[in-house]
């Protein structure tokens, strides 16, 4: 998986295959490739959002589309069924 950066949006992007890999381990690997760490090194994802939980809403839905949003670390985390992971910078909220 590769995260790509937008400098106009101040966006990272990141696509990949659900048939490989959990959307929840997709997250970690991105935000670890956006920060330039190992993944062992980022705080554990179930701090901010049940990881099973979201495996299992952003499962293949061919009846609906889905997009999960939640804040983990400094950044707001979009994830949708379809393998897309958007994460921005969190501003103060």
């Amino acid at each position: 998986m590769s995260v790509v950066y937008d400098p106009v949006t101040d966006v990272f992007e990141a696509q990949f295959d659900r048939a490989a890999i959990d959307p929840s381990e997709a997250v970690i690997e991105a935000i670890a490739d956006v920060r330039d760490v190992e993944p062992i090194r980022l705080d554990p994802l179930y701090e901010f959002v049940d990881p099973e939980a979201l495996d299992r809403i952003c499962a293949d839905r061919s009846d609906a589309d889905c997009t999960v949003t939640f804040a983990y670390l400094e950044y707001r985390v979009a994830i949708t069924d379809s393998g897309v992971i958007t994460i921005r910078p969190r501003r103060d909220e």
